[in-house]
């Protein structure tokens, strides 16, 4: 079997982040046909970075995790001060390095195990360009790097030291055509080996009824459900104020369900239900429960909850300024999506009204991912595109 070491800034079954459950995901799939070992942090917040997991070496769902510690947590409202300074000067290499240090996670632990063993394994493959585990570690063995970019449109993108990661790693992989058309139209990658690679779609069964979440959650009546990270990066502040803007239109028993960590505040109001990190016992119980999910983040590379709502023949309706959701939303016809409070308030109010609408959507969702979204396609095009891609030998 090929060895492949999956790099990633956090790894666990609670941790909370697209990348991450991506990466496990494609892991956990891919190790029928690949010995897979994951080296990460012992970070589960990645707004702190605080040390959470024991270092060294642990086994998840069959899968050897190699943990480094972080050395230095992460003061949010300083970095987000020193954010504004490098985006609005001329910033050096030097000065970019040190926001990349202060953006976390700080492993220098990860480096060194790259550099020791990085002879071991066929191929590396780092997930997610943000942070300094791809940038610094992929410098290591450039020939032998593989970038999962999980990339978007947001302004750090555009810094220098993102771009020379684009140019040194031997491919890249691209989980959407709306973030492919992004990295090529703004890195000089022209001629680098990459490929679309998209998802999988995993539900976790349970042995939970739609019934069963509604009753120990307390909810009644129609469910408008968000699932992921509560935070105003995400849309989830906008979201907030748009559904209170609709039920000042349009009273009713309606509530919104944002199943996620906190890390935002969130009024206190019957309608609005905060269960925090749910189980996967609840998961998919709670997107059958739920009306419409809603997709509210204006950044996304990919979607997992869009897709999983789809796979459970749920309609959504996404933030339109994210290229990848309207996307979704288009080539699926599964969901809607707005772009203003007006869209917003009128969009919803066509979904509630029509049920017909709603269920025609999510069979149309349900057969796009049924279409599109097999690991058995994207487990065969992972192996193909490293096997034509990477050196032979492990040097």
């Amino acid at each position: 079997m090929k060895r492949f070491l999956f790099v990633i800034q956090r790894y666990g079954l609670d941790v909370d982040g697209g990348a991450e459950l991506y990466c496990r995901w494609l892991a956990e799939h891919c190790m029928l046909q690949s010995q897979i070992t994951i080296l990460t942090t012992t970070a589960r917040d990645y707004i702190s970075w605080d040390n959470h997991f024991e270092p060294g070496q642990s086994t998840i769902n069959d899968i050897p995790v190699i943990r480094a510690p972080v050395l230095q947590s992460r003061n949010i409202n300083e970095f987000n001060r020193f954010t504004e300074q490098i985006l609005t000067g001329s910033p050096s290499e030097d000065s970019q390095h040190d926001w990349l240090r202060a953006q976390g996670p700080w492993s220098p632990g990860i480096l060194e195990y790259i550099r020791d063993h990085h002879s071991e394994y066929d191929g590396l493959i780092f997930f997610t360009y943000l942070y300094a585990p791809s940038v610094l570690g992929a410098r290591i063995a450039p020939r032998k790097s593989i970038l999962i970019p999980t990339a978007h449109d947001e302004p750090v993108a555009h810094l220098s030291i993102f771009h020379r990661l684009y140019s040194e790693v031997a491919g890249l992989l691209f989980l959407t055509p709306a973030e492919q058309t992004f990295v090529e139209s703004t890195y000089s990658v022209a001629g680098k080996p990459s490929r679309l690679l998209g998802t999988g779609v995993d539900l976790p069964e349970s042995p939970l009824r739609p019934e069963d979440v509604r009753e120990k959650y307390g909810i009644n009546g129609d469910i408008l459900l968000y699932i992921g990270r509560v935070e105003t990066g995400k849309g989830c502040g906008e979201l907030i104020r748009y559904f209170n803007d609709y039920r000042s239109l349009h009273p009713g028993t309606l509530t919104l369900v944002l199943a996620g960590r906190r890390h935002m505040p969130v009024p206190d109001d019957p309608a609005i239900v905060c269960p925090g990190y749910i189980p996967d016992d609840d998961l998919k119980p709670l997107i059958e429960a739920s009306t419409v999910v809603m997709v509210p983040s204006p950044f996304e590379s990919l979607s997992i909850l869009l897709l999983q709502a789809f796979a459970c023949r749920k309609p959504v309706i996404a933030n339109g300024h994210s290229a990848v959701l309207a996307g979704h939303c288009r080539r699926s016809n599964g969901g809607l999506y707005y772009e203003t409070r007006d869209e917003f308030i009128e969009t919803l109010d066509l979904l509630l009204k029509r049920k017909e609408l709603r269920v025609q959507l999510g069979q149309n969702g349900q057969a796009y991912v049924g279409r599109e979204y097999t690991w058995a396609s994207v487990v065969g095009k992972f192996h193909e595109f490293v096997e034509s891609t990477l050196p032979a030998s492990r040097v």
